[in-house]
């Protein structure tokens, strides 16, 4: 028997103890005798209390009723109000800026939020975290990143996707993937520069009448930029914005998330600057030198 089977048959007993002293003389009742809710733990009694706990045959049910007429082919509300859809960001590293390819390459924790009242239930109040092979049981939002080159998500040990199922049918959705950006530099200030480099986020095929993209948490859509160590750089900071921008398939909403970061010169002065000014030096030595010392003004020279 397991331990909660047997704290159930323990509590049992103590109510079946309860009602028949209750229902005796209260002269015979012990003198130490008191009421069941001061002697049972309430952490105890919650045991009984099954929208707090859930099994693994309950999950099954679950998992079984919700997806049995799912159609992961049709968003939620198809044909009704548009799906809000939160965004959030975690950025683990900004690996690399390159002036050469006028890129960067990020890795990040890439977080969607959206309810889709088909996915809701009432047997328990518990969350549940779903495997990620369900990604292709259930609908997902088409994002993508709009000034990417490429990307992949990661693959190790398993694929790193997450599914959290809510209750109310609420759906939170996390990858972890790496992106190399596009990032449109002026560098004529070089190395002395400062760079602002874009990531955005639409969705590739459904329009505001269906989804609407917003930055999920306000300020604090976007974290982990506080920890962040960019060879070659130093942060400044971070803003994001929304705005809806126009096609011929009709209105998107895009996410703008906006890095500020500036070249750090040390580098450059050890390996530029600073041998280019030894090596001017050096040669004007050969106008201090006696004219017709000519093998040491070629030396030097």
């Amino acid at each position: 028997m397991s331990i909660r089977g047997m704290l159930r048959a323990a509590v049992f007993l103590l109510l079946i103890r309860t009602w028949l002293a209750e229902g005796s003389d209260l002269s015979s009742t012990p003198k130490f005798h008191v009421e069941l809710s001061s002697t049972v733990p309430e952490v105890v009694l919650n045991l009984f209390d099954c929208k707090n706990c859930a099994n693994e045959a309950t999950v099954h049910k679950i998992l079984d009723r919700v997806l049995s007429n799912y159609d992961s082919r049709l968003r939620p509300n198809f044909g009704g109000t548009p799906v809000p859809v939160g965004v959030s960001i975690y950025v683990s590293s900004i690996e690399q800026i390159s002036e050469v390819t006028m890129d960067y390459t990020i890795t990040m924790f890439f977080h969607q939020t959206w309810k889709d009242p088909r996915l809701a239930y009432h047997e328990t109040n518990l969350n549940l975290t779903l495997d990620y092979r369900l990604f292709e049981k259930l609908w997902v939002p088409d994002c993508y990143f709009l000034n990417s080159k490429e990307a992949f998500v990661h693959d190790a040990t398993v694929e790193n996707r997450v599914f959290q199922l809510h209750p109310d049918g609420t759906v939170r959705y996390g990858i972890r993937l790496t992106t190399t950006a596009a990032c449109s530099m002026n560098l004529e200030k070089f190395p002395l520069d400062k760079q602002t480099c874009k990531l955005e986020v639409e969705s590739y095929g459904y329009t505001v009448d269906d989804i609407l993209l917003y930055w999920e948490g306000s300020g604090n859509a976007v974290q982990g930029t506080e920890k962040l160590h960019i060879p070659q750089f130093s942060f400044l900071g971070k803003t994001i914005s929304t705005k809806e921008v126009f096609f011929y398939t009709g209105s998107y909403v895009r996410l703008i998330l906006r890095f500020l970061v500036k070249r750090e010169v040390t580098s450059y002065l050890v390996q530029i600057y600073w041998p280019s000014v030894l090596t001017t030096v050096v040669s004007w030595i050969s106008f201090w030198m006696n004219y017709e010392s000519s093998a040491a003004r070629v030396t030097v020279g």
